[in-house]
């Protein structure tokens, strides 16, 4: 069975990470320093992972599973 986009967290995780960085711009450079920025994307990338490999039990399309069969 093919989950829906709607519910799989990771995708959840990203869009909330893109609107927050896109609200956070134009005062990006007064409130987070340079070297926060790295770590935040890092963290991002941590979450992503964790939810990819410990709560990813199904793919989210037909293509992706398709892929995952091939490769």
């Amino acid at each position: 069975m093919i989950k829906s986009i709607f519910s799989s967290k990771t995708v959840w995780l990203n869009i909330i990470a893109f609107v927050l960085l896109v609200l956070a711009l134009p005062q990006l450079g007064a409130v987070v320093p340079v070297s926060a920025v790295s770590w935040i994307a890092l963290i991002t990338a941590v979450l992503n992972e964790i939810l990819r490999v410990f709560f990813t039990a199904q793919p989210l399309t037909q293509i992706a599973a398709a892929g995952a069969k091939q490769g």
